[in-house]
């Protein structure tokens, strides 16, 4: 009914304070306003964020950021002490394998009268140092072998030690170093 008004009875309604009673009424209201954010006021106006806010989210994301660091920065430590470790422990058992292999080239029989058993490693790896030991063995049985590599490892500085075990047999025949030359020459050429 308010909207159907005549220009004259508005005109008239306008002078008497009418007009404002009329759009009060529900049948004539505004549509509801839209939702809006709470940074907005009643009359859509955008209220802007106070300085206090954007300070303590510049306190809390710097807070999580020193977290993120620290964190990052402990676990590259550790990975360089765990790659040094694993380089150190490397080297003993390639050292290790070299002092069997040893044994095993030049024969168990009589080998701790016959060679070093224990000392520092050759150089570049000096401050590793090798005790082999070699116990039993017989004609028929095979001789148990160990071969310890030690070293001042860590980022304490501790000593650390690898043992490996093995067994190996004895050398066949009389002679520890036999003669490999055909008895005959061999000719190649017919």
């Amino acid at each position: 009914m308010c909207h159907g008004l005549s220009a004259l009875r508005k005109a008239v309604l306008l002078g008497f304070g009418f007009i404002d009673l009329l759009r009060r009424n529900t049948a004539c209201a505004p549509p509801p306003p839209t939702p809006r954010s709470p940074w907005h006021t009643s009359s859509g106006r955008y209220i802007r964020s106070r300085p206090a806010f954007a300070l303590l989210d510049v306190v809390i994301a710097s807070i999580i950021l020193g977290i993120s660091i620290a964190a990052i920065i402990g676990l590259t430590g550790r990975a360089l002490s765990a790659q040094k470790t694993g380089e150190e422990l490397q080297i003993a058992a390639m050292l290790a394998d070299e002092q069997l292999a040893l044994v095993l080239a030049r024969g168990p029989d009589n080998y701790s009268q016959r060679f070093q058993t224990n000392g520092a490693c050759d150089a570049p790896f000096a401050n590793y140092q090798y005790v082999v030991t070699l116990s039993g063995g017989s004609s028929s049985e095979p001789y148990a072998v160990s071969v310890a590599i030690s070293w001042a490892g860590g980022g304490e500085g501790a000593q650390r030690t690898i043992t490996i075990h093995t067994l190996i047999a004895p050398r066949e025949g009389d002679d520890p170093d036999p003669d490999r030359k055909p008895p005959e020459t061999t000719d190649r050429m017919t």
